[in-house]
C-alpha cells in the first residue's frame, strides 16, 4: 500500500474536523443508525416471538445463519432488509469520519500520532464488500452458496474488528482529554 496515499487520507480528514463538521458527522450517523433501526422495527414479527441477531453482528456467519434470517424475515422483511443495507452503505462514512475527525482534533492537542485517525475507515472497506455480499444474497434466494457465507463470516469480522478499534480510539481520545483537562485544572489550583 503507498504511504503517501494512506497519508494524504490523514491530512484529508485533519482538513475536515472543524467541531461543525464533527457535529454533522455525529448527527448523520445518529439519523442513519435510528433510520435503520426504524425499518428493522417494521419487519413483522409473530407473538412470543425476536427479531433474530442481523448479520451484519455475527461474525464467521454461516449459510445456516443467513437462512435463519431470512426465512424468518419473509418476503416483507427481506424487502425491509435491503433499505436497510441500502442505509448502511453510508452509514460508516458518516461513523469513520465522525471518529478520525474527533481523534484528529484530539491527536493535535495531546500531541498523539495523527495518522491513526485512518485506521477506523477500514470499517467502511469491508463493511461495503459485505453490504454487496448481502445485497446478492437477497437477489439469489434462496440459493444460499457455503462457500460465498463463509467468505462473508470472515469479512464480518475484520469489520467488526474496525468497528471496535474505532470505538476504542474515540473513547481513548475522550478520556485523554478529559485527563489533561483535569491535570491542567490541578495544576491551577496549585
Amino acid at each position: 500500500m503507498n504511504l503517501r496515499f494512506l497519508s494524504s487520507i490523514s491530512d484529508f480528514v485533519v482538513k475536515h474536523s472543524s467541531n461543525k463538521k464533527i457535529f454533522f458527522y455525529t448527527l448523520a450517523s445518529i439519523l442513519i443508525s435510528g433510520s435503520m433501526q426504524f425499518l428493522e422495527q417494521m419487519i413483522p414479527v409473530g407473538p412470543g416471538q425476536t427479531l433474530p441477531l442481523k448479520l451484519d453482528f455475527r461474525p464467521f456467519l454461516t449459510a445456516k445463519d443467513i437462512t435463519e434470517v431470512f426465512q424468518f424475515y419473509g418476503e416483507s422483511g427481506r424487502t425491509l432488509y435491503f433499505f436497510q443495507d441500502v442505509l448502511d452503505m453510508f452509514l460508516p462514512f458518516a461513523v469513520c469520519f465522525m471518529i478520525g475527525s474527533f481523534y484528529s482534533r484530539a491527536a493535535i492537542y495531546l500531541k498523539l500520532p495523527v495518522w491513526i485517525n485512518i485506521v477506523p475507515f477500514g470499517f467502511i472497506v469491508f463493511d461495503l464488500i459485505e453490504n454487496s455480499i448481502v445485497f446478492y444474497f437477497l437477489y439469489t434466494w434462496p440459493v444460499v452458496s457455503e462457500t460465498l457465507a463463509a467468505v462473508t463470516g470472515v469479512i464480518t469480522a475484520i469489520k467488526l474488528s474496525f468497528v471496535f478499534t474505532g470505538y476504542g480510539i474515540l473513547i481513548g481520545s475522550l478520556f485523554g482529554l478529559f485527563l489533561k483537562y483535569c491535570i491542567q485544572k490541578l495544576n491551577k489550583t496549585r
